[in-house]
């Protein structure tokens, strides 16, 4: 994770009239008298402009109800981590891609937890003896809750459809159109899915005795990794085919990809996909007229992708 200056420095500069210094607020709108303690909420374009406005009521609400006094509360929220502060108090919590409600009851509680001074009880910090007494308090049982947050976030389903545009480095490689459909499982950056497809080249001068199409339904094993709102993904591809026209033939391709994906974020609402990615087959199909080749199956093709992706816990 990156340094908790860094962070707070890069997210607060970035968030219009949320970044606050030593002497205070700096330029950007002056709000209206608000009740409570002051809450500077900063955050990237991973999580929803809307994160503001339904975490500082919340936060207000439980500090109200303790009553605890606290001064300010301070919420980076970036790359799937989020850094809460009060009053000079900090904690590094580990969020996954942002899923709304969820997310929001996460760092609330760790805003509670650290505003009655349990952040003693942090993973990050060394633990101190509690103090002897005999009243009966519940600040254990909430300062527990709050750290078993920080284990890894559930895994996700996740279901892509995209549509695809590509094409072979020959000339004699045609155009192809394609469909694809993914389910998968995420957890945290990773996701490992299972694709299947289907692709059709051109035809190629119909209706002369060169005529030639090709039709495959490619199954893939696939492996990604999420970079903030860009994944790398790989594939290990099986395509089973049909060559139709003046040629008949049943070929089985088995090839790679690489698939450089720019996703927003798998949420339950969905979201646009669009990939940009490049395919490598270890067999190569070729149709042949009087010796020179006139239509044939790609070695290599790069394709355009775009298509819609859900992710639900």
């Amino acid at each position: 994770m990156r340094p908790l200056a860094a962070v707070i420095a890069a997210l607060a500069a970035a968030w219009p009239g949320g970044a606050r210094g030593d002497d205070g607020p700096v330029a950007g709108p002056v709000p209206g008298p608000v009740a409570g303690p002051v809450i500077v909420i900063v955050r990237d374009a991973t999580v929803p402009e809307t994160v503001e406005a339904e975490l500082a009521p919340r936060i207000r609400a439980w500090l109200e109800a303790a009553p605890l006094e606290v001064a300010v509360v301070e919420i980076a929220i970036a790359d799937g981590h989020a850094i809460v502060i009060v009053d000079g108090r900090r904690r590094e919590i580990e969020l996954g891609p942002w899923d709304g409600p969820t997310s929001s009851r996460r760092i609330v509680s760790h805003v509670v937890d650290l505003a009655q001074g349990a952040a003693r009880l942090a993973p990050l910090a060394p633990l101190a003896p509690e103090p002897t007494t005999t009243t009966t308090t519940t600040a254990p049982v909430a300062a527990a809750a709050a750290v078993g947050t920080t284990a890894a976030p559930a895994p996700r389903v996740t279901v892509v459809a995209t549509s695809r545009l590509g094409r072979g480095l020959d000339t004699t490689d045609p155009w192809t159109l394609g469909l694809g459909a993914e389910l998968g499982l995420a957890r945290g950056r990773w996701r490992a899915a299972v694709g299947l497809g289907w692709s059709h080249a051109a035809t190629h001068r119909p209706g002369t005795p060169e005529e030639s199409r090709h039709d495959a339904w490619p199954v893939a094993a696939i492996g990604a990794v999420a970079l903030g709102p860009i994944e790398l993904g790989a594939r290990a591809v099986v395509a089973p085919g049909r060559v139709g026209g003046a040629i008949t033939a049943s070929p089985v391709h088995a090839g790679v990809a690489a698939v450089v994906r720019w996703q927003p974020g798998l949420a339950a609402a969905p979201g646009l996909v669009l990939d940009l990615g490049v395919e490598a087959w270890a067999q190569r199909l070729a149709v042949t007229i009087a010796g020179e080749p006139v239509f044939t199956s790609p070695r290599v093709a790069p394709y355009l992708g775009l298509g819609l992706g859900w992710g639900r816990p």
